[in-house]
């Protein structure tokens, strides 16, 4: 699994897991379940579906993307002195070599204050999760709310703890990166993250904070000639919308009753009404965690929240998850986010969100399993270069401008 988000990741696995097999019948959200049968249960021959045609304009393409991790190395709130090696323009001239266009500038972790400074107000507090309740959660055993709330206590305890981590600081490394990608690429596309919120229930809290302190900082502080012709867009940083942690009601397309796609819909909103595209790279789970593809599906399926959804298949770092390569190849060849079977997710598509894979790869690329792995992208997804919106994902500068690895984006970007 990628340690972009790892620590909450599996903060939240080793905290729910073991009372899920004990609860599963109390903790699941009833409509969830009753649309996953309804999915499951009347699959249909892939065979009837036909390749979708997007309109490849200049102004609807996401090609040839590539994630540039910057700023503390801290997952989901906990906090870290530790900051990422930063690219050099150097570094950007031979990722422009290898076929790169859009960049995806983005941190790893919360802001959870406002400012670096002594001015800055602090987001998240503990007193916001007290009042929390089953329904909020999407539970109905007590205890699952209590061990819910210990979750959370926790991850607004880490995430407040280094107070440098202010929205200024975020938006002046933004403009830097920017700065030394456009001076080796003037026509480089940018996008720049609202990074994750880690609460989930308190997502909405962050509904003004990204937009003052992200999206209005950024159109203010940078050249309006930059604004207005280099940044494509913003991504949504959050990686899921995990089940356990928030109730999910499929017949509500608006938002879910769902306080992350509540926080969604609102950036979305901001975002298109100022000619910006929206993005998300969300995970495509499998077995266990099925429904959190089964929501990524609907929010992918059944709104225009985003333009563009590039999907993670996990399997290089995680060799359980192999089916999750050729359910994504289905999905793009679709136009839509389907299920293991071959059925989309939600039934049918009314949307016009594009979707497209991630190419996923690290430093671990020198070994031969994952590099066999690897391959198995390059072989299902190589197809959709300049045909469907993709990014490459490899973590940090270290990994990503590993030799092998800008070899594989300069044979997926700019072959010869």
């Amino acid at each position: 699994m990628k340690f972009r988000k790892l620590s909450l990741f599996l903060a939240i696995i080793l905290t729910v897991t073991f009372f899920i097999s004990s609860c599963t019948n109390n903790n699941e959200n009833t409509d969830d379940t009753k649309d996953e049968s309804q999915y499951t249960d009347n699959i249909k021959d892939e065979n009837q579906y036909t390749e979708v045609e997007y309109d490849l304009s200049d102004d609807t393409k996401m090609d040839r993307g590539v994630l540039i991790y910057m700023g503390y190395n801290g997952n989901f709130g906990y906090s870290s002195d530790v900051l990422y090696h930063e690219f050099t323009q150097e570094d950007f001239e031979i990722l422009r070599n290898a076929g790169v266009k859009q960049y995806i500038i983005l941190p790893n972790g919360v802001y959870n204050f406002t400012k670096a400074d002594d001015t800055s107000t602090q987001i998240l507090h503990q007193e916001d999760i007290e009042d929390m309740t089953l329904d909020d959660v999407g539970a109905n055993n007590p205890d699952d709310l209590i061990k819910i709330k210990e979750q959370y206590a926790e991850s607004i305890k880490n995430m407040s703890i280094n107070a440098q981590r202010g929205y200024d600081y975020l938006v002046d490394e933004y403009i830097k990166i920017a700065d030394n990608i456009l001076t080796v690429q003037p026509d480089a596309d940018l996008w720049f993250t609202f990074p994750a919120v880690a609460v989930f229930h308190l997502a909405e809290k962050f509904n003004e904070v990204y937009k003052e302190y992200v999206f209005e900082a950024l159109k203010e502080k940078l050249d309006d000639d930059i604004w207005e012709n280099n940044v494509r867009g913003f991504y949504y940083s959050e990686e899921g919308i995990t089940q356990w942690f928030t109730d999910f009601n499929t017949e509500n397309f608006e938002d879910f009753d769902n306080p992350i796609v509540k926080n969604m819909r609102y950036l979305s909103t901001l975002v298109h009404e100022n000619g910006k595209k929206f993005l998300w790279i969300p995970y495509y789970r499998s077995g266990g965690d099925a429904k959190d593809a089964f929501r990524v599906g609907y929010v992918a399926n059944k709104t225009n929240i985003f333009d563009f959804i590039c999907l993670q298949p996990n399997y290089v770092f995680r060799g359980e998850h192999e089916r999750n390569v050729g359910a994504i190849e289905r999905s793009v060849e679709n136009g839509a986010v389907m299920d293991h079977k071959g059925t989309v997710i939600g039934l049918e598509k009314i949307s016009k969100t594009q979707i497209g894979p991630e190419m996923e790869t690290d430093i671990g690329i020198g070994d031969e399993e994952f590099a066999e792995r690897f391959e198995e992208y390059v072989n299902a997804y190589f197809k959709f270069v300049d045909k469907a919106p993709m990014v490459f994902y490899a973590g940090d500068k270290t990994a990503l401008m590993k030799d092998e690895n800008i070899e594989n984006i300069k044979r997926m970007y700019n072959p010869d």
